[in-house]
């Protein structure tokens, strides 16, 4: 399960885990998200840091792969989840301090 919570100095938070290598994406312009575009329907997304994207691919030769920045991501959540940068900025420090 590639998006998970983890425990950093006693809180919980989001994390992103890379589906190769199982290690935690830290910074976004490390990573990639990935979906299968052969299938049809929603598909589940998939994480990479920019190293494992090839080997990750790889995994699945038969598969026709679609990919983007992680740094992308946060902008479309935001634009179809119809929040603001600024509001879910808002939220997380106010949630931060409970």
């Amino acid at each position: 399960m590639p998006l998970t919570i983890v425990t950093r100095a006693h809180r919980s938070c989001p994390a992103i885990l890379c589906d190769h290598c199982g290690q935690e994406i830290r910074r976004a312009t490390d990573g990639n998200y990935h979906w299968r575009m052969d299938l049809d329907g929603p598909q589940p997304v998939a994480f990479t840091h920019k190293g494992c994207c090839t080997a990750f691919e790889a995994g699945e030769p038969d598969a026709v792969w679609a990919a983007q920045p992680l740094d992308a991501l946060p902008a479309y959540l935001c634009r179809n989840l119809s929040v603001t940068v600024r509001q879910s900025e808002d939220v997380a420090d106010w949630m931060g301090r409970l």
